[in-house]
């Protein structure tokens, strides 16, 4: 996890823990300033419009800010 962390910019120190949420994902909290999604591959090319929808209403809807996302294993 602090190896996804660092990549997307973040701290990497902190308390890590895995949510019970999550369908086709891994959800983990990062002490309860970040979520982090890993998508386990049941999602496949919908991780990737899920984070452009993500970023498509930032600003104009209040959501969760994304900050990194990497979708090159399912293309």
């Amino acid at each position: 996890m602090p190896v996804v962390l660092e990549a997307a910019g973040l701290p990497t120190s902190g308390i890590i823990k895995r949510g019970t949420g999550g369908i086709a994902n891994h959800v983990y909290r990062v002490d309860n300033d970040y979520i982090v999604r890993i998508g386990s591959g049941g999602d496949g090319k919908e991780f990737g419009k899920s984070c452009g929808v993500m970023r498509e209403i930032e600003g104009r809807l209040r959501s969760q800010k994304l900050h990194f996302s990497d979708d090159t294993l399912f293309r």
